[in-house]
């Protein structure tokens, strides 16, 4: 079920956190499988579910594509 397009996620997040380019840019800027990494190591050393990597973000690292896409 998609509930917002990516570019709509993207224009909220991007007045949320203040930054003009966004977190899926930024994702796009340093690379969706050190942003995956990053998540993995957070959910290994908490053990929490907010930190579980999503799956659209395990498909874009396989897959070699933008988060923006």
């Amino acid at each position: 079920m998609i509930v917002a397009s990516s570019s709509a996620f993207e224009r909220a997040l991007t007045k949320v956190v203040n930054d003009p380019n966004g977190m899926h840019a930024l994702g796009d800027a340093i690379g969706a499988s050190v942003v995956l990494d990053r998540i993995v190591t957070l959910q290994t050393e908490y053990g929490e579910d907010r930190y579980r990597p999503s799956v659209l973000l395990r498909r874009a690292v396989k897959q070699k594509r933008s988060l923006l896409a």
